[in-house]
Parts: structure tokens; C-alpha cells; sequence
């Protein structure tokens, strides 16, 4: 699934969402990450292909990045 995550272009929010990530999914290969610029560079998108295990797993990942204050949107 991938899962990307809209937030203020600073130079820790690619490093941010990775480490969610990672504190639910183990195995996360750095070609799993990708991020894009929005067309002002107001905005960073940073997109990450993982593989859940179940729903729980899917909903405790989607809470955390959503706690983070630096993160606008996650979808």
C-alpha cells in the first residue's frame, strides 16, 4: 500500500515519517520512499510503499503520522 504524507517543506520531514514508519513496519527498503515537491516548494509530499500485516497494524500507523504536527495531511 502506499501512504503519503503532505506537510511544510522542511529538511526533517522526509526523516519524520520515516521513522513512523518504521516504529510499524520493519522492513522498509529506502527505494520504498519517494517524495516530490509542490509546484510553490511551500509543500513536500513524501510517499512510502509498505506491506501491513492487518488492519490494527494499518490504523496504529495512520494515528501516529496523523499525531505529528509538522504532518498537514496523510493519505
Amino acid at each position: 500500500m502506499h501512504i503519503r504524507c503532505i506537510g511544510k517543506n522542511t529538511s526533517s520531514l522526509s526523516g519524520q515519517v520515516v521513522a513512523i514508519v518504521r516504529k510499524h513496519v520493519t522492513a522498509l527498503p529506502e527505494k520504498a520512499v519517494s517524495q516530490k515537491l509542490s509546484n510553490g516548494g511551500k509543500y513536500l509530499s513524501v510517499t512510502v510503499t509498505v506491506v501491513v500485516e492487518n488492519q490494527s497494524q494499518y490504523e496504529a500507523l495512520f494515528r501516529d503520522l496523523r499525531k505529528n504536527p509538522d504532518i498537514v495531511s496523510v493519505l
